[in-house]
């Protein structure tokens, strides 16, 4: 039997965890699944929850808590909201939304700026006015930045990113152009 993630058991153990921390990801574990369940009021309602759950207590200060939640902030969880919007089939909330978390990052944050990108082409293509050039364009600028990181989340997102634009736009050369590029050596 398949468990639904939005059944208790289905979430991760965060007993041991400071009450600070143990909610926002044990409301963040099942949204995307929701959202993939087409069950978006929920996901929502979940994403509204782990807003104030991080609002009342920003801060991790306990070294028993896993690594990723010393940095799961509100960008993580609008990130992650705009995710949540796109597969709700707002990609427009959700371009606006990953164009602000890209505008944010430092210039340092490379790895990041080209995995928010990748994941915004991939948006772009999801729009009911979707602009292929911009997309093609996106990911390219996300190919490039995954070749001088080596980041293989960027890689996971491109690859949604060309079959979207072979399932949408097969016989065109934007398409072949990316196509090839991410098929390079």
């Amino acid at each position: 039997m398949v468990k639904r993630v939005d059944e208790p058991d289905a979430r991760p153990d965060t007993s041991a965890w400071p009450p600070s921390r143990q909610a926002p990801r044990g409301v963040h574990a099942p949204k995307r699944g929701l959202a993939l369940l087409g069950e978006f009021s929920t996901c929502f309602a979940l994403l509204d929850e782990a807003a104030e759950i991080l609002r009342d207590h920003p801060q991790v200060s306990h070294s028993h808590v896993p690594v990723y939640l010393h940095h799961y902030d509100f960008d993580t969880l609008t990130e992650q909201g705009a995710i949540c919007r796109r597969m709700a089939g707002r990609a427009d909330m959700a371009m606006a939304i990953l164009e602000a978390q890209i505008g944010k990052l430092p210039d340092a944050a490379t790895r990041d700026r080209g995995h928010l990108t990748a994941k915004l082409a991939v948006t772009v293509t999801q729009d009911s006015n979707a602009d292929l050039g911009r997309a093609a364009l996106l990911g390219h600028e996300a190919l490039d930045i995954a070749h001088q990181t080596g980041s293989a989340r960027i890689r996971r997102e491109l690859e949604e990113l060309d079959r979207e634009l072979a399932a949408r736009w097969p016989d065109t050369n934007e398409t072949h152009t990316f196509h090839e590029a991410m098929h390079a050596a």
